[in-house]
């Protein structure tokens, strides 16, 4: 698993995460999966679109932060 940080990106209008080794993830799909840090605990995470805009989903049921913008996460490599 590798590590980065979550954010927006405006230019494409969704969510990209940059890797600790400076590469990006090239932007994140509908139906990427991935994991959060949220606090001490690594947390799976799916992403949707919906009508409001892009929107995570826990996928163990865990409670997510409201917003994931800026935090740790870590994918497959």
């Amino acid at each position: 698993m590798i590590q980065g940080l979550l954010f927006f990106d405006k230019k494409n209008e969704q969510y990209d995460i940059i890797f600790q080794n400076g590469k990006y993830q090239g932007g994140l799909k509908c139906g990427d999966s991935f994991e959060v840090l949220v606090e001490k605990d690594w947390v799976p995470v799916g992403i949707e679109k919906a009508a409001e805009g892009w929107r995570f989903k826990s996928c163990d049921g865990s409670k997510l932060p409201e917003r994931l913008n800026g935090m740790t996460v870590r994918m497959g490599s």
